[in-house]
């Protein structure tokens, strides 16, 4: 062999070696798996607290819902009594009118 083949062999083989450290370094997927990992973390973590905000805020909308549905239930009652008096003053007064003029 020749210094030309040698010098030529030589250089593909380092060649060979940098081609073969380049795709070794990119394809080294330590760092990024740490990356994901606190990505994943930090979204878990924001995701708990979304849960707990949602959870405590159909807490006070139930609790808001069941006030509202107390004071339509009382209000609702309140006016069935104003009725039930006002009707039957109404027939009391109406059977009176129909005592006092029967052929009327």
């Amino acid at each position: 062999m020749t210094e030309t083949e040698i010098l030529l062999i030589v250089l593909i083989a380092l060649a060979v070696l940098n081609i073969a450290v380049g795709l070794f370094k990119k394809f080294n997927i330590k760092p990024q798996l740490k990356e994901i990992e606190n990505s994943l973390l930090k979204f878990d973590f924001t995701l708990e607290k979304t849960e707990k905000s949602i959870w405590e805020e159909f807490r006070h909308n139930r609790t808001e819902t069941n006030e509202i549905a107390r004071i339509s239930r009382e209000e609702l009652a309140n006016n069935l009594k104003s009725f039930e008096s006002k009707f039957t003053l109404l027939c009391l007064l109406f059977a009176f009118r129909s005592y006092l003029s029967p052929c009327a």
